[in-house]
């Protein structure tokens, strides 16, 4: 992303010599109000300094110290762009990636992660919070129970390409809460994974929509298939799954009951699991991403490469990646616990 075009900087330099003041110029300009304030200010004077608004030359890649010279320019770079990586600052700034981070760290900014979120409504928070209460009691009761537990869930990878959550951040102070919205779009493929802490099963691709009857044969005869074949069977697994409409569908709870009794986590469940909460689930907080990044990188053209590249990704997940995964539901639910049902931070 390119700095602040430099007409942008002549503009505030008269608007300061005019007004004298950062705030007012501030209340000018587009965008955010306190970013804007420092922009003007430190650019403002920069140029009383050096008699100039431009880039300090550089010649190659040659990194520099950061000294008294160079920090205005950056922290008014931290401002003006607080998304952008360091990786791409370090390209157009004088400075490496650590003196970067060095900075950041002293000016007590920190980098908060992108995730995705399904908006929480008020009557939410009591059921997330009752579920984080039920859930650390079964932790604490039955041994290794994290360890028992099959979670599962569906995502659609497209051809177009999904947002790279894990490598989003936002630079500040304060966590400004940067989530974005899960989208659902068509043109790709629907694929389904089910995580332990012993491994991964999948994927299983979904073709058209997904209704009681399709998720109900996937669960028969791919995931139980292989649960029986290759991880000791059903009798001591513990199901997951959220609340979407075709895991609500009669006949697909009657054959949980059947094949997991008052073993399953879900809507209408033995274990009641909360609306709005993929905050929760292993595949949204981890699975989902780490393939995002590999399946797209680089981006397949064909919906078979597609395919291709989301069975590369797949194999690559060791269990030691799911079991550290898994655990990290623990902090999650205590820290549930302690909010009273409150989204989960990164």
């Amino acid at each position: 992303m390119s700095r602040r075009p430099l007409q942008e900087r002549i503009d505030v330099v008269l608007a300061m010599a005019r007004v004298g003041n950062a705030r007012e110029v501030a209340r000018t300009m587009p965008g955010n109000m306190e970013s804007n304030r420092k922009f003007a200010s430190r650019t403002f004077d920069k140029f009383q300094e050096t008699g100039s608004v431009l880039d300090e030359p550089r010649t190659g890649n040659v990194k520099t110290a950061l000294d008294d010279n160079n920090v205005n320019d950056i922290l008014a770079d931290f401002d003006a762009q607080p998304t952008e990586s360091y990786r791409d600052r370090e390209k157009v700034l004088p400075a490496s990636h650590s003196s970067l981070q060095r900075l950041a760290k002293r000016e007590g900014l920190h980098s908060y992660r992108q995730q995705p979120i399904q908006e929480l409504q008020e009557r939410d928070y009591g059921k997330r919070h009752l579920f984080s209460l039920r859930m650390l009691e079964k932790i604490r009761n039955i041994p290794q129970f994290l360890d028992k537990i099959w979670f599962s869930d569906e995502a659609k990878f497209l051809l177009s390409g999904m947002t790279n959550f894990k490598n989003n951040y936002y630079l500040a102070k304060e966590n400004p809460h940067f989530t974005t919205d899960k989208a659902h779009k068509k043109g790709g493929l629907m694929t389904w994974c089910a995580v332990s802490s012993v491994g991964l099963i999948g994927p299983i691709f979904i073709s058209g929509s997904v209704d009681g009857w399709t998720y109900r044969s996937l669960i028969c005869n791919e995931f139980l298939s292989e649960l029986d074949a290759y991880y000791g069977g059903r009798s001591s697994w513990y199901f997951q799954q959220d609340g979407a409409p075709a895991h609500y569908e009669h006949n697909v709870r009657d054959l949980l009951d059947e094949e997991f009794p008052r073993r399953w986590i879900g809507r209408s469940g033995p274990i009641e699991w909360p609306p709005r909460s993929p905050d929760l689930t292993p595949l949204d907080y981890w699975l989902w991403g780490i393939l995002r990044d590999g399946v797209y990188s680089p981006r397949p053209k064909t919906l078979e490469g597609l395919r291709e590249a989301i069975i590369r990704e797949c194999q690559k997940v060791t269990p030691a990646m799911c079991k550290k995964a898994i655990h990290s539901l623990n902090w999650r639910l205590e820290s549930l616990r302690d909010s009273g049902g409150q989204q989960v931070e990164h």
